[in-house]
């Protein structure tokens, strides 16, 4: 016999060996059922107020609980049961951060964190811009649909319906076909749109007219009636690329005839017992023919008529009285809120005038003005109403410590002195309103990342506070410098000026105001620079906002336009015969023009208004013309000799 091995096992021994370690292992403890990591919806970036934010896992019985900010959840943390919305989350330091964790159904097992950093919504997309705006075209060209970026979309609509979400996409210029027009006429809407859905602009709207080949009748408002002496009649033409002249009286416009821009000013010189008759017609600017004769006949409205009387007149008035308005002029009243006169556009008196909570917040005064109308003519005199609200006014809370600079994290105190009043705050710098997040106690803001905290007093049945505020910054942040101006302040400019305006840094952003009866006057915000086109006399100013909300000091400049002179016709001196018609027509549409013709008695005269002026010479003169803005400053002044020539008979 061979030896044997000594690691030598019976069958018998393995099979009890093996029946062993199977009971052996199956007493030892299973391991971890793992937790899939929770997914968001959306996963991140720039989102909209109205929207929310989901959490979904695909683990069977997975409990999910989240934290707000830097911190990890913990099984403390409050749990997830449905969607949040974006509207009341607090954009620190311009973002939002989640964090989220699942555990499973026994509490043994957890997922991974899952993060989610949500950015609030950008500034408001600006509207598109239609070249051509509106006005006649051809079948076959095209219009130009211009507002799409790396991140803006834009959408149009044809017809009276505006452009929604899933309207057509504008890629490239639109090709004009016949099917297109509805009785030679089309309306186009654009609209534009951020593509992660954070925001819109405004419509913007062309009306367009299928050419003829000539120009199309011009438009008089109103087409015709009584009209007062001081008000204007609105001309207006679909036509682009024409010049509009008019006439009074009898023979047609023709292309010689005087110019005219917008409005016709009814004076009383325009009137023959009473009367008034308007022509006016389309001129091609190429030369080549002009259109139909538009035409209204006006008389000159009664001046003795007394105006609208409000109930009450005046006085303390307050949330949920109402107001009424009678007049004795048959016809339709019409009110406007402020210091505007009521045109025929204004609102129409329909019915007792409501005073609503919304007015009440804007006091603590109401104006109000009314003035009867027959058709678009105005009758009689303006009304006005002036009102003083008798509801409390909530004092301003005081936030503690006030505005400064502080090392790192600073805690923060609001408090009211008006009985039962709610105090609501924002930390971002946003205006607070009734939806923010109400005060309950101390709270802590960081420095490091710059912090401003608003505060307003609310309670039902008085009118919100105030608001009160307060800046927080880091001692390791300096001063924003202020930004800068190009051209320099006290410019002065004749025509159009190009402003530019700078941050010190590229990605800072611009908070710009431009005040003055520049049609450029309003706020915008720009992001680094800005370029302001004016056309008549303004003050800018700006101030800087950085990244970490720092702002620097208002800083402006002041621009002066200079009027150029009037239009004479003739512009040089001349002689003439038996009569001479001269016209004098303002360079800017907002300058008065002051006209002078010293001569013989019957030949002087004086005239100061808008313009424009026809004077008819019949014997030799001076006529000297200037203009003058808004801002009082006069252009230089042009003067024109016009020398009557004697006929001579030969015999």
């Amino acid at each position: 016999m061979s030896e044997m091995s000594p690691y030598r096992v019976s069958p018998r021994s393995w099979i009890r060996l093996m029946t062993l370690a199977l009971v052996a292992a199956s007493s030892l403890p299973l391991a971890a059922a793992s937790v899939e990591k929770p997914v968001f919806s959306p996963p991140d970036g720039r989102v909209n107020l109205t929207g929310a934010w989901k959490l979904a896992c695909t683990t069977p019985g997975a409990v999910i609980r989240f934290a707000v900010g830097g911190n990890a959840p913990s099984k403390t943390s409050p749990e997830y049961k449905g969607e949040q919305g974006f509207r009341n989350a607090s954009f620190t330091s311009g973002q939002f951060v989640v964090k989220a964790k699942a555990w499973s159904a026994d509490g043994k097992s957890e997922s991974v964190v899952a993060t989610a950093t949500y950015l609030p919504p950008g500034p408001k997309p600006s509207a598109p811009t239609l070249t051509p705006p509106g006005g006649e075209v051809s079948a076959g060209s095209t219009i130009v649909v211009d507002g799409a970026t790396s991140d803006v979309i834009v959408r149009v609509s044809f017809g009276p319906a505006e452009p929604g979400p899933s309207s057509s996409k504008v890629e490239a210029p639109i090709k004009l076909t016949d099917n297109l027009f509805n009785n030679g006429q089309l309306q186009l809407k654009a609209r534009a749109y951020r593509k992660d859905g954070s925001g819109e602009s405004e419509v913007v709207s062309g009306k367009y007219f299928l050419s003829s080949g000539k120009p199309l009748a011009p438009v008089l408002t109103p087409p015709d009636g009584d009209i007062a002496v001081g008000s204007k009649i609105k001309v207006s033409c679909a036509s682009s690329d024409v010049t509009l002249r008019m006439a009074t009286g009898g023979p047609d416009p023709g292309p010689s005839s005087p110019k005219v821009d917008k409005w016709i000013e009814v004076t009383p010189q325009l009137f023959t017992n009473g009367k008034l008759r308007v022509k006016v017609r389309a001129y091609r600017n190429d030369g080549l023919g002009g259109g139909p004769v538009a035409s209204g006949d006006y008389t000159l409205a009664a001046e003795k008529m007394s105006a609208p009387v409000f109930s009450p007149s005046q006085g303390e008035i307050k949330s949920g009285a109402t107001i009424t308005l009678t007049s004795s002029i048959p016809g339709t009243i019409r009110y406007t809120f402020g210091k505007m006169e009521p045109t025929a556009n204004a609102y129409a008196y329909s019915g007792p005038i409501t005073v609503t909570e919304e007015m009440a917040r804007r006091g603590p005064t109401l104006e109000m003005r009314a003035r009867a109308f027959k058709g678009s003519v105005a009758q009689g005199p303006v009304a006005t109403a002036n009102f003083t609200f008798s509801q409390e006014i909530l004092p301003a809370p005081t936030i503690s410590p006030g505005s400064g600079v502080f090392p790192g994290k600073v805690k923060v105190e609001i408090r009211s002195t008006a009985a039962g009043a709610t105090i609501r705050y924002t930390t971002d710098g946003r205006e607070p309103d009734a939806s923010s997040r109400a005060y309950a106690g101390p709270f802590e803001v960081d420095t490091t990342k710059g912090a401003t905290v608003t505060a307003k007093a609310f309670r039902t049945g008085a009118k919100e506070s105030a608001t009160a505020s307060a800046m927080y910054r880091s001692t390791a942040a300096g001063p924003v410098r202020p930004a800068v101006f190009s051209p320099r302040s006290d410019t002065r400019f004749t025509g159009k000026l190009d402003v530019t305006i700078s941050a010190p840094e590229a990605g800072w952003v611009l908070d710009i105001v431009v005040e003055g009866d520049t049609p450029e006057k309003g706020k915008a915000q720009r992001i680094g620079s800005a370029k302001i086109t004016l056309t008549d006399s303004a003050h800018v100013s700006a101030r800087v906002k950085a990244k970490d909300g720092r702002q620097s000091d208002a800083a402006g400049a002041t621009y002066v336009r200079v009027p150029a002179p009037p239009k004479v016709t003739p512009g040089a001196d001349a002689r003439f015969q038996g009569r001479q018609v001269v016209d004098v027509v303002a360079a800017h549409p907002a300058d008065v023009v002051e006209v002078e013709v010293d001569g013989p008695a019957s030949q002087r005269t004086n005239k100061r208004g808008p313009g424009p002026f026809r004077l008819e010479i019949t014997e030799t003169a001076m006529v000297t013309a200037r203009s003058f803005s808004k801002a009082g400053e006069s252009s230089p002044v042009v003067r024109v000799r016009l020398e009557r020539e004697m006929k001579t008979t030969l015999r």
